[in-house]
Order: C-alpha cells, then structure tokens, then sequence
C-alpha cells in the first residue's frame, strides 16, 4: 500500500506539534522552577509600620504572572514603612512599602460605645462604625425621642489604645480610643460625635473570627 504524499506532510505536522508542546511544557516548568530570592514577613505588621530586620525574613520563592517587583534582600526593606497590613508569610514588594511615613494619616481620639472588643490590641485593623442617633429632638417637643437611625460605616484604620478609665472599658461602657485613620474621614467621625451618634469600633471584617 502506498503512502500518499499529504499523509506524510499530516504526519510530519503532527509530529512537530509535539514535539513543539513538549518544547513548551518543558520550558514553563523550568521557568517556574527557577526560584528567586524574596522577603518575607515574619510576623503580622499594621499599616505604618517601621521595619525591623526582625519582622522580616529572606526565603527562596517564585512569584507567576505578576509585574510586581518584589525584594531580594532584607536591607532593601529595613527603615521602609508599610503601607498596609501585613500577614506573616506574605512576600513583601514595591507595593505594600514606602520611603518614609508620608501616608496621609493621622492619629484621632474618639469616644466610643459599648462595642469596643476586648481583644483589640494596638496594630489591629479596625472598622469605625456609627451605630446611630442616640436621640434626637423632636419639634414641639421639650423631650429626645429614641432615633436608633441606621447603622453606616465611617472609617477604616488602625487600633492605637484605650485611653481613659480601665474600669469603664471593662463593663462596656464609653470609652476614650486613639486610633489612626485617613485624614480625609477624620470630618465623617467628628460629625457622627458632633450629632451624638454613638461610634463604635470593630475588628476589620477580614481579620474577624
């Protein structure tokens, strides 16, 4: 039986395409085998984080399908602040870090409610809340009517400290927190404070238990 010319050209085709997808395969598996010299982090950091050489450790790694640049070398990190939170483990790179403190942020002291989770320590990322009016008077009225209004995010930042009576924290009352957030919502908390709506301070959603 003879062999015709366009079964050969067929075979010799397919023949390339395999040997061109083994080429492939065995390229890709020897780029992602290569890995590279990176930073990671020791432990958990907050946002403004100054970094140490102890909250940070270098590791071999590879990193597929990102244009990050990611750090080599731990003195590339060291004195860099953090311009968000930080997981242990997490690669660090151009991206999570800066030169110098020059995030616009602030430290703000407000008065918070009966909501201010005991585990909270400084460095926790934190959601600040308005849980609504407490009162609000009503017109030919001498008296405050209840206005639980609807409760409405206000910020996200940092938790600093409780300030103030240790006593009153303890049994869920008021209390005085230092937290750090962005300048531009720092108007949105002293409004809610301004029209006596109860703030309250929570864990970030994705740090919750």
């Amino acid at each position: 039986m003879k062999t015709s010319r366009s079964s050969l050209i067929k075979l010799a085709l397919g023949i390339g395409m395999i040997l061109a997808s083994v080429i492939g395969v065995t390229a890709l598996v020897a780029s992602i085998s290569k890995t590279h010299a990176m930073v990671l982090a020791a432990t958990d950091m907050p946002v403004g984080h100054t970094i140490t050489a102890q909250d940070i450790v270098q590791a071999d790694g590879y990193v597929v399908g990102s244009g990050i640049t990611f750090a080599s070398t731990t003195d590339e990190l060291v004195g860099k602040v953090t311009t968000r939170p930080l997981a242990v483990g997490e690669p660090l790179s151009s991206a999570v870090v800066t030169d110098s403190f020059d995030l616009d942020l602030t430290t703000l002291v407000v008065s918070v409610g009966d909501g201010v989770p005991a585990s909270l320590a400084a460095g926790d990322t934190i959601e600040v809340w308005s849980a609504g009016t407490r009162g609000v008077v009503v017109s030919g009225l001498d008296s405050a009517a209840p206005q639980p209004g609807e409760p409405r995010p206000l910020a996200a930042g940092e938790f600093v400290a409780r300030i103030g009576d240790a006593q009153s924290a303890a049994l869920g009352g008021a209390v005085q927190v230092e937290i750090v957030v962005a300048k531009a919502d720092v108007s949105a908390i002293l409004s809610a404070q301004t029209h006596d709506e109860t703030i309250v301070v929570l864990p970030h959603r994705s740090h919750a238990s």
